[in-house]
């Protein structure tokens, strides 16, 4: 994660046991713990699933259609998260904090017009033997999962690390909660669960854009150094 070095650093200067365990820690959390929390959901999901949904290769189904997911966006949005992360970190460096905002905004528009594109596709002339419902799941949880992936992005690019973490325990907390409620619907109920859950996530992760965004504008008409000032508000 963009910048998680700087922090490292700071704990490394104390020289001791306690300094270099506490950040071992600090990055294993930071940058796995968003992943841990994601399988350990899944997981969860089809565990707790499988003695209600008939049959269980249903539940098997779903964790497949979610590994897609996951995978496909990373893979949609692997070149713009690159991409952002330098523009990001260059923009930072020269104090014009006033551009990361409009870009990502840019880079968001554009990703989730892709990813709808893409979505729409594959509903149309994909899954022929699944229903409506099923393909309309998929497509609205490929847009919401790109889009996870670009505010991960820029949350990072803010040093919002723990902000990070505690959307995705929020977001995955919920999206185990919705899917074991719905799970009585089969498949789509359990899709409908998860997207309602990523959802969630999304949400959280763009009230935090909304507070960083707040500093950015401030910073960007002032002489403060442009550093941003919502570690508070979204740690």
């Amino acid at each position: 994660m963009a910048g998680i070095g700087f922090e490292l650093r700071k704990m490394l200067r104390r020289d001791n046991l306690s300094g270099m365990l506490g950040a071992y820690a600090y990055a294993g959390i930071i940058s796995s713990g968003p992943w841990v929390l994601s399988i350990v959901g899944i997981l969860l999901i089809g565990v707790l699933s499988l003695p209600f949904v008939v049959p269980g290769s249903l539940v098997t189904q779903f964790q497949v259609s979610v590994t897609y997911l996951i995978a496909v966006s990373l893979i949609l949005t692997g070149p713009m998260q690159l991409a952002f992360t330098r523009f990001t970190s260059d923009r930072l460096f020269e104090k014009r904090d006033g551009l990361v905002l409009s870009n990502y905004h840019a880079v968001a528009l554009l990703v989730t017009a892709l990813a709808g594109a893409i979505g729409i596709g594959c509903a149309l002339f994909a899954f022929p033997e699944q229903s409506v419902l099923y393909r309309l799941l998929m497509t609205a949880g490929f847009v919401v999962m790109s889009n996870i992936w670009i505010a991960v992005i820029f949350l990072t690019s803010m040093k919002q690390y723990k902000a990070i973490v505690w959307t995705f325990l929020l977001g995955y907390t919920l999206t185990v909660v919705a899917a074991l409620v719905l799970r009585d619907f089969d498949l789509e109920g359990l899709l409908l669960g998860f997207v309602a859950g990523q959802m969630c996530l999304l949400t959280a992760m763009v009230v935090c854009r909304w507070c960083c965004s707040g500093c950015l504008i401030s910073t960007s008409t002032s002489t403060a150094g442009g550093k941003c000032c919502c570690s508070a508000a979204c740690s």
